[in-house]
């Protein structure tokens, strides 16, 4: 590294530097693509959250959606008709699966991949109590809703850093 890119300690203090450098050298000389260099200085404010972030967000929504999966299971596994016989047991068999070691860190890959699969089922069910509510019966179609409301309704607190601008860490 160049004497001026010192090694630091974080991702995000190596993308915070990036992006001071681009401000101080790179942008006051960017003329006609000052657009573009300022472009890439928000990708990386708003890499420096998602990379601290990221991770423990989608980590907490894997345990909401066990959660989440595990009480539509719960409602479910009585219902005799479909979707529900099949919904209700592929859940069930998804939430027996282990799907990483408890002494091993997941990578990122297998946390969006568990994510994934788990929003899948989750997507099936909202599916499942919009176009099948009948079997259900009222109370807990309608209770299977609210909750299934309640889900969305936290994941998308939980993944506001990620969506909403950044200001900058040090704009000088």
């Amino acid at each position: 590294m160049s004497g001026n890119m010192r090694m630091k300690t974080t991702t995000r203090a190596l993308i915070e530097d990036l992006a001071k450098t681009l401000r101080q050298r790179v942008l006051p000389s960017a003329g006609d693509t000052a657009a573009h260099v300022q472009g890439v200085i928000a990708g990386l404010d708003q890499l420096a959250v998602r990379v601290e972030r990221e991770g423990e967000i989608v980590w907490s929504d894997i345990a909401d959606q066990r959660l989440m999966l595990a009480s539509i299971e719960q409602e479910t596994r009585q219902v005799e008709r479909e979707p529900w016989i099949e919904l209700s047991s592929a859940i069930a068999k998804e939430l027996d699966r282990v799907w990483h070691a408890p002494a091993h860190y997941p990578e990122m890959a297998a946390l969006e991949a568990e994510n994934r699969r788990l929003r899948a089922l989750i997507d099936r069910a909202q599916a499942a109590v919009q176009a099948a509510p009948e079997p259900l019966g009222e109370k807990r179609a309608n209770r299977l809703a609210k909750a299934l409301a309640g889900y969305f309704k936290r994941q998308t607190d939980r993944e506001a850093p990620l969506r909403e601008p950044v200001a900058s860490v040090d704009a000088t």
